[in-house]
């Protein structure tokens, strides 16, 4: 990856937009005024008229990535609880936002930790679409046209003919449907999500560890 020294200087604002009755959120990473970002979200919050909420995610209180327990699946709710604010803040800021812009750096070939987390924890809305009929930006700081891993999966995906949805491998759906009538028994679903969860998700890694 070719990093650029370009540095991001502010023009000046000669129109502003009123956001009326809309309700914009921006979500960041970082607020320093000393990088590209930083400035960049500055400029944009000069655009507006009214009040626009910046939050840097690290000031929110996150304890953790998901833990692939899958709870939430079955009782809507985290596994997490109150332990941090994410849910709360999710559900409060970032639902109610009519217009949510996510700001980021390329960090690497990826945003940063931060938003991974933030992605991560988001799945306890499981596959609700909760963002639909919000109007969704982006402010991307750094290479982000060098990262073509970002469409390679699903080019890969779309090429090999990987996308089965429903699937057609009817053993595989009757198994499937098997399993979510047994977890529905909460002793069963325990023993699968809370003591064989993290064993079974690394045994396919065991052998390789054990070659170290």
């Amino acid at each position: 990856m070719i990093h650029s020294s370009i540095e991001y200087v502010p023009g000046d604002v000669k129109n502003k937009i009123s956001v009326e009755r809309q309700k914009v959120v921006v979500l960041t990473d970082s607020k320093d005024e000393g990088t590209n970002l930083g400035r960049m979200l500055s400029q944009f919050t000069r655009i507006f008229f009214g009040g626009i909420e910046v939050i840097d995610l690290n000031e929110v209180d996150i304890k953790g990535g998901c833990l692939g327990c899958i709870q939430c699946g079955y009782d809507n709710s985290c596994q997490y609880g109150d332990k941090d604010s994410y849910v709360e803040f999710f559900s409060t800021t970032v639902k109610s936002a009519n217009i949510l812009v996510l700001a980021g750096s390329i960090k690497d070939r990826y945003l940063s930790s931060r938003w991974k987390l933030f992605f991560d924890r988001s799945f306890f809305n499981n596959h609700v679409p909760v963002m639909t009929d919000k109007q969704l930006g982006f402010i991307i700081s750094g290479p982000l046209s060098q990262i073509p891993n970002l469409k390679a999966d699903q080019n890969f995906y779309k090429k090999n003919g990987l996308y089965d949805f429903p699937q057609k491998d009817y053993k595989s759906r009757i198994t499937n449907s098997m399993m979510m009538l047994l977890n529905r028994i909460p002793s069963i679903r325990k023993e699968i999500y809370t003591k064989r969860m993290k064993t079974e998700m690394i045994k396919p890694l065991q052998k390789v560890l054990e070659r170290k």
